[in-house]
């Protein structure tokens, strides 16, 4: 774990931490890492989607649940490491604003290289693009997480807005 996040983290009294990045990046493992090197409570967006649908991703999930959630484990004074895709809309949602985020980005992970760096220009040929080839090879799950996150990325610009980038490569 980064001495110099964790310093960050600490110094700016951080209570609740958001881990954030694409589809496959490492934010579960990066927050499993990070969880006892705080004593924080970890939520997991995932485990508060409501069921499986149609995207956009945050309208699946039970936004109010992982609130409430949030808010006794803060209210209780434990600190709280949230993580998940198109997190800031999620934590919006919820009403709860993150105290410190991190970005986790894998560059060995063409989900998140791909679709993190596109302009809001490009976004329309990578939609038209990654929906030709979810036709082609039926697959659809990684193809669409993989839109709902350019998405989120062109709209939100989280990776510049992340208190902290951790960048690892899976490669």
């Amino acid at each position: 774990m980064p001495i110099a996040m964790l310093d960050l983290i600490r110094k700016c009294g951080g209570r609740i931490i958001a881990v954030e990045g694409a589809p496959h990046s490492g934010k579960t493992t990066f927050a499993g890492s990070l969880g006892p090197e705080l004593s924080a409570d970890i939520f997991h967006v995932d485990a508060f989607v409501r069921a499986l649908g149609e995207l956009p991703y945050p309208e699946l999930v039970d936004c109010v649940g992982l609130g409430r959630k949030i808010a006794t484990s803060a209210e209780e004074g434990r600190t709280v490491i949230v993580e998940g895709i198109c997190l800031r809309e999620v934590l919006g949602r919820a009403g709860v604003v993150p105290d410190f985020v991190v970005y986790v980005r894998n560059r060995g992970n063409e989900i998140d290289h791909v679709s993190v760096d596109l302009q809001s220009s490009e976004l329309e040929s990578f939609e038209r693009e990654y929906h030709r080839e979810s036709l082609e090879l039926g697959v659809i799950t990684d193809l669409t997480l993989a839109l709902e996150n350019a998405r989120y990325h062109s709209r939100y610009r989280p990776v510049a807005q992340a208190d902290y980038i951790y960048e690892w490569s899976d490669t």
